[in-house]
């Protein structure tokens, strides 16, 4: 006996949510029937779908397959197939009375299987084999994914420029800029973010913390056009400080204009989720303290 659940895989993986850890979960939950055995769709965290199973019968084998693909000779076609599968090991709890089992997913077909509609195969152990299938990705309007009210979004080190520098409205000088870490969420169409980056030039060695807004207005089938604000309070160390100061505080605006890449275009996944990884930034940044301005100018890479 098969039992059909639809359901829509509506979340980042791992590859394009940075280092971010969420747990997402179907709305209303989705289950499916083989016999006494069911099979529940849990959660999706990164490239990894756990399923929670109650029954005499053990799943031994779970992949990605196209909505409208022909008879297969095996339940989960090896292409799709999951390449680990064993319990859940992120500390989420089961219900009572169930099993929480986890399949992690080959990126590129699972990517692939989220732009279009497509099936989840989920194969059960017996004589014979019984074989369900979870819908992973649909046309229809009403499937989605939950994200907690913790969601994050956590990036280490993934974007650097180069800048030009004036300062004291004379002094020109040039450097570079590593964002270290930024730490936000989507809030509809916007993200708020802190950031943390080092600053190295010719003018001074700074480290910028400050908060900013991420929106994209604009937004097409292959790029996206995103806008930036926010405020930094940067500690900055130079010995080109007109007064002969070494350190100061200093604060002051900052905008930013992205030119984003767009990737898969996921189904049913909010847009601000289906941003890509790259994107060109054009920063500018105001640095003001005690006898002391400056202006910078960047342009660099940026993994969003």
């Amino acid at each position: 006996m098969k039992g059909t659940v639809r359901a829509s895989m509506v979340v980042a993986l791992g590859f394009l949510g940075g280092c971010s850890s969420f747990v997402a979960r179907p709305v209303p939950p989705r289950q499916a029937v083989a016999g006494a055995d069911s099979v529940r769709l849990d959660h999706l965290k990164n490239d990894r779908i756990a399923l929670a199973v109650q029954g005499p019968h053990r799943v031994t084998a779970v992949g990605v397959v196209p909505e409208r693909a022909g008879p297969t000779v095996t339940c989960v076609p090896p292409a799709g197939a999951a390449l680990e599968l064993g319990p859940e090991v992120h500390g989420v709890a089961p219900r009572a009375g169930e099993t929480l089992i986890e399949a992690r997913l080959p990126r590129q077909p699972l990517t692939q299987a989220l732009a279009e509609p497509s099936l989840l195969a989920v194969q059960l152990d017996g004589t014979p084999p019984a074989c369900v299938h979870v819908t992973l990705s649909s046309l229809q309007p009403g499937y989605r994914w939950e994200f907690p009210p913790y969601d994050h979004h956590l990036e280490v080190g993934r974007g650097f420029s180069f800048y030009v520098a004036r300062a004291d409205q004379r002094r020109w000088g040039g450097g570079f800029e590593w964002a270290l870490a930024h730490l936000g969420r989507w809030l509809g169409p916007v993200r708020p973010t802190v950031a943390l980056r080092v600053r190295a030039g010719s003018d001074a060695l700074a480290i910028p913390v400050g908060a900013l807004v991420l929106g994209y207005p604009l937004v097409g089938q292959r790029m996206a056009m995103g806008l930036a604000a926010g405020y930094d309070l940067t500690p900055a160390w130079s010995r080109r400080f007109e007064d002969g100061d070494r350190f100061k505080w200093t604060h002051g605006p900052r905008a930013e204009v992205h030119l984003t890449f767009l990737g898969p275009q996921l189904l049913g996944l909010p847009p601000a989720y289906q941003l890509s990884r790259a994107a060109l930034v054009v920063w500018l940044a105001r640095s003001d303290a005690g006898h002391y301005a400056a202006e910078q100018v960047g342009l660099g890479l940026a993994i969003n």
